[in-house]
């Protein structure tokens, strides 16, 4: 799929394509099986969700994780609609070696989670994720400090340092692994702009204000560096960087790239903390509720990769600090105990 034209209807052009019309249907079909699978309540471990109907979780989820990321999209059409798109599968060399790349990177990554569950589990009896327990979603125990630092150390280690440096070493630039700027005042122009609507709806919803200064001066920094080498540089490196120009080359396709990097970033978070794989039901709502919060969110890290070229600018806008400082602040506050 190309861009669309100035000329064309793009919401039209979107809406008409096989792929968005499937997972439309995918969508309302999920929803029907959490109706019918949660009619007794939700299993999760969500105490930010904890007194609120399933049908205002299945709303909450649509607004801000799909709604507001199409918005962002939007947004970042208009900025970027004047500036020269680069074409990220030339930053891989053939077909043929994006496949073989695609799959060592899954399933090195593959290995890796299930590295992180086993270690997480047997040292304090929950297993690494993508994002940290009660991460975006409350905490319903004390996540001490130790946990903390050894999750953000092996994510960061992982799933960012050694894929980077491995790519580094077969011979891929910055400019190749989409870390390098080609206009950075447009980037920052999408940063500050996505990065705002992102900061302001957190406030409005979160309860960031409700800290002291201290605590403030002290978790804001703490829940920056911590989210930033736990989840924010893996992600960027691991998805945005190395399988996202792969996925471009082997699909010579915008929509389905963007589907994909959606899809890889749900994937990313299937074993967070908060899901529940107990029975077969639990197991079909984790899938189900992963992919609702995630695949949004993760459409429009790919897009934002895809239109600049360049994978900092979904991390400075709609990752690093909207979600995990306007949000994850308090959680901070409370595992590094800071009164």
């Amino acid at each position: 799929m190309i861009y669309p034209s100035r000329q064309q209807n793009w919401l039209v052009t979107i809406l008409t394509q096989r792929t968005v019309q499937v997972i439309m249907v995918l969508w309302f079909v999920a929803t029907v099986f959490a109706y019918w699978l949660g009619a007794d309540g939700l299993p999760f471990d969500r105490p930010s969700f904890a007194g609120f109907s399933l049908t205002a979780q299945l709303a909450a989820t649509f607004a801000l994780v799909l709604v507001l990321p199409l918005i962002h999209m939007g947004l970042t059409y208009l900025i970027t609609r004047n500036r020269p798109q680069p074409n990220l599968a030339d930053r891989v060399p053939s077909i043929a070696v994006a496949r073989q790349e695609t799959v060592v990177v899954v399933l090195y990554g593959l290995v890796m989670f299930a590295l992180g569950q086993a270690l997480g589990r047997a040292v304090w009896g929950a297993g690494f994720g993508g994002h940290m327990h009660g991460s975006l979603f409350g905490a319903s125990r004390h996540t001490g400090a130790g946990e903390a630092l050894t999750w953000a150390a092996y994510n960061f280690i992982t799933l960012a340092l050694i894929p980077y440096l491995y790519f580094r070493n077969k011979g891929y630039s910055n400019a190749a692994l989409s870390l390098t700027s080609a206009n950075p005042r447009n980037d920052w122009i999408i940063i500050l702009v996505v990065g705002s609507v992102g900061v302001i709806t957190d406030l409005l919803i979160g309860n960031l204000l409700t800290l002291s200064g201290r605590q403030l001066l002290i978790g804001i920094p703490l829940a920056f560096v911590i989210g930033l080498l736990g989840t924010g540089l893996p992600v960027m490196v691991f998805i945005y960087s190395i399988l996202l120009p792969r996925y471009a080359r082997l699909t010579n396709s915008t929509l389905m790239t963007v589907l994909l990097g959606g899809l890889t970033y749900a994937s990313f978070h299937l074993f967070d903390s908060w899901t529940a794989y107990t029975s077969v039901p639990n197991v079909l709502l984790s899938i189900i509720f992963v992919f609702f919060q995630f695949f949004g969110p993760g459409m429009l890290k790919a897009y934002l990769t895809l239109r600049t070229g360049n994978a900092w600018v979904h991390l400075w806008a709609y990752h690093a600090i909207s979600p995990h400082v306007t949000v994850d602040t308090p959680l901070m506050v409370e595992t590094f105990n800071i009164r």
